[in-house]
């Protein structure tokens, strides 16, 4: 199908979708052509600003902003670098990514900080060890071994887990709150400020865990996932990263 480009009403594209992408511009900038999966590029297509590719698997290179990710024999092995950002893992087994703390100007004209992250996996999906939001006022510390452990420790809350779902603590001091899931949902016990009434101290046999404000119960858990997530820190850079999102 061909079509005009919604960002250059004089560009001119034709797709037959997997397989073939051709755009025409005034501008010659913005020309592209692809023959996937054997050669090509495409440009502003598939949430990324540019999708190189070469035997499609075998090698691969996206651009998004300022990071570009680097895959061969996708989604196995791939680079990544960016602005502060140096990534790279040989999938499943191991993976790192360290993202140094930067600013940025926002719309306001404003320049505000963009915290830094450390990251990193070894025999996917077992072991998970990340610190987020580094520089920011509440920076995360997340540990997970599955399913055996996982633990969230940062200012604001401290959570950990063993054996999900038979037990989890959670501490949230900025909501003033403690809880014990043994196990969740079956029985929860929780002290703190519960549904506005104040102190409270509870043993309880629950199966409507949405009358607790509270957290979810499976943060331990999920704890875990977040380590997944490598933009996997934004919505992924690339592809590759769909792998790491699959929980």
């Amino acid at each position: 199908a061909g079509g005009d480009n919604q960002k250059d009403e004089h560009a001119r594209r034709f797709t037959l979708f997997p397989f073939f992408f051709l755009q025409r511009s005034e501008e010659p900038e913005k020309n592209y052509t692809a023959l996937f999966p054997f050669y090509g590029t495409v440009k502003n297509r598939m949430l990324r600003d540019e999708i190189h590719a070469v035997m499609f698997p075998l090698y691969s290179r996206t651009r998004k902003k300022d990071v570009v990710t680097e895959n061969y024999l996708f989604p196995f092995v791939h680079h990544r670098h960016g602005d502060g950002l140096e990534g790279w893992q040989v999938w499943p087994i191991v993976g790192h990514e360290h993202k140094e703390i930067t600013s940025r100007t926002n719309l306001h004209a404003e320049v505000e900080m963009v915290p830094g992250h450390d990251k990193w996996f070894g025999g996917w999906p077992v072991y998970f060890h990340a610190k987020t939001g580094i520089g920011s006022e509440n920076p995360e510390e997340h540990l997970a071994v599955l399913p055996f452990y996982s633990q969230l420790r940062s200012p604001k809350r401290d959570s950990s887990t063993v054996l999900w779902p038979f037990f989890t603590h959670t501490v949230d001091r900025e909501k003033k709150y403690e809880e014990w899931d043994l196990p969740w949902p079956l029985v929860v016990f929780a002290r703190g400020v519960l549904l506005g009434i104040g102190d409270v101290e509870v043993a309880v046999d629950v199966l409507d865990a949405e009358q607790h404000e509270r957290a979810s119960p499976v943060e331990g858990l999920r704890d875990g996932r977040r380590l997944l997530q490598v933009e996997l820190s934004d919505a992924a850079h690339d592809a590759g990263d769909l792998v790491c999102e699959m929980l």
